[in-house]
Parts: C-alpha cells; sequence; structure tokens
C-alpha cells in the first residue's frame, strides 16, 4: 500500500487520475450551458461538453490502481450516511491564479450537507492513507478552461438551484483533446 494517494504516473504502470465528484442532473447541466451561451463565442477558451460537468469533491491525482476497491467500499459506507447537499448557484466568475483567468467555472455553494459530506469522505480517504488536501474547497462546475491572458467580457450571472444525489468516484485520462473522464464507481446520497 502507498502512503498517500498521490503518485507520479510515470513511475507506476498501474497508477490512474481520480478524481471524486458530485453528478450534476442532465437538466442543470443544460440550463448551465444555455445561460452561459452569450460568452460561447470568446475565442482563446476551451469550453467542457455539458456531459463533464460536475463539482469536485477532492482530486486524488495518481492512484495505485489497486487502492480502487478500497477506496469504492469507503465510499460506499460514507454516502449512505449523508443527506443529499442542496446546491445554489451564483453564476459565471473567473477563477484566476498567476494575476490571470485560467478557468471560467459556474459558482456554487451548498447547505451544511454540502461540507458534512465533503467532511465526511476526506475523513474516509485519510483513513486510507491519503494526505489532507492541501487546498481550500472552492465549490464550482467548470464549464471552459483559458487557453490565453486574456480580458474578459461581463459574465453570465443566474441562479440556478438543484438537489445533488449522487457521488462519483472518476477515472480522468489526460489526452491531447482534453480530460476523457469516465466513472468507475456511482454512490447515492
Amino acid at each position: 500500500m502507498f502512503p498517500t494517494g498521490t503518485l507520479s504516473l510515470r513511475g507506476d504502470a498501474n497508477a490512474v487520475r481520480l478524481f471524486i465528484s458530485l453528478a450534476v442532473p442532465e437538466k442543470i447541466r443544460k440550463t448551465i450551458k444555455s445561460r452561459a451561451s452569450a460568452i460561447r463565442s470568446l475565442r482563446g477558451v476551451k469550453w467542457e461538453p455539458e456531459k463533464k460537468f460536475h463539482i469536485t469533491l477532492r482530486f486524488l491525482g495518481g492512484t495505485s490502481a489497486e487502492r480502487i476497491p478500497g477506496i469504492r467500499s469507503a465510499l460506499g459506507g460514507c454516502c449512505g450516511r449523508f443527506f443529499p447537499p442542496v446546491i445554489k448557484t451564483e453564476g459565471v466568475s473567473a477563477i484566476t491564479r498567476r494575476r490571470y483567468p485560467e478557468t471560467l467555472a459556474v459558482m456554487a455553494d451548498g447547505d451544511d450537507a454540502l461540507y458534512d459530506l465533503k467532511e465526511g469522505i476526506d475523513s474516509e480517504l485519510e483513513a486510507l492513507g491519503f494526505e489532507p488536501e492541501r487546498r481550500d474547497f472552492l465549490p464550482h462546475i467548470t464549464i471552459g478552461r483559458v487557453k490565453k491572458k486574456m480580458k474578459l467580457p461581463e459574465l453570465p450571472q443566474f441562479e440556478l438551484e438543484f438537489t445533488a444525489e449522487r457521488v462519483c468516484l472518476m477515472q480522468s485520462e489526460l489526452r491531447g483533446e482534453g480530460a476523457r473522464h469516465t466513472e468507475i464507481g456511482g454512490f447515492e446520497l
């Protein structure tokens, strides 16, 4: 067993890139795409397909494939103890790092159930030997990645509300055309 979840993908032929997310209902994904349509003509932005819209709860990174059954078991036991969180969106924002926008995302917030779920998942993962996350939890739904330094126009603001009823263990394969996400475990709340 590895002491942490993050490994070099080059050093372990059995490593897979994993993350844990909240599924966004199809109706909400379609509404987000529609409400953000006014900015989809921006050049220099790689837009995510609506089928990939999700809220990341925990990024695990390169993880030995042998650890997947333990992760699935921990998530299965954990998710059944929590109520489905109610998520409210706050419109599109730019997430800025290195002084310029890198990500366009629909910012989200949730009731206490969201933060309780996140804490429960983190606790289960730490019991499996994963290190605590270093970044603060920033719930959002990535809709585009900014590929060049640019000044952004006014971004659409809209409020949506939905109940997130499913946690997913996802595999992410990096490819030239973007990451391909495959669900390898789903857990109802």
